[in-house]
Formats: C-alpha cells, sequence, structure tokens
C-alpha cells in the first residue's frame, strides 16, 4: 500500500489507497473520502471546516498520485 505524506500549505496530509477505488485524505483533524473514478477523485464527504483552496489542492494530489493512467 502506497502512503504519501506532502503539505499543502501549513496543513500536513498523510493520502492511502484503502481498496481499488477509495482513497483515504488523513488531515490533523480530519479523514476525507475519495473515491477515484475514470482517473479523476471526488471526494465522497467534505468537512465544513475545510478550507476550499486545501480540498481543490487535496482533489488534484490524489487525481494525480492514484487517478492518472501510466503509459507504459
Amino acid at each position: 500500500m502506497r502512503v504519501i505524506r506532502l503539505k499543502l500549505g501549513n496543513v500536513g496530509v498523510s493520502i492511502k489507497k484503502s481498496s481499488k477505488d477509495l482513497v483515504i485524505a488523513q488531515l490533523k483533524n480530519d479523514q476525507i473520502p475519495f473515491i477515484v473514478k475514470e482517473g479523476v477523485a471526488e471526494p465522497l464527504s467534505v468537512p465544513p471546516t475545510l478550507d476550499n483552496q486545501l480540498l481543490m489542492h487535496l482533489t488534484w494530489a490524489i487525481t494525480h498520485y492514484f487517478g492518472c493512467k501510466k503509459n507504459d
């Protein structure tokens, strides 16, 4: 299982693939599940305290690392 740790602004984020289509983003106090369909990540639920810009960057990072098909 691949775990990616990164910092978005001043927020530390840990992203891991939970199943084939489910990716979990772990922030300090929140867990945000994302589903990856057709190479694009979409959040399943979003905490009301989450900044929209942070959500946009999280969605991009998950799409980039887990959604994009690799050309082998």
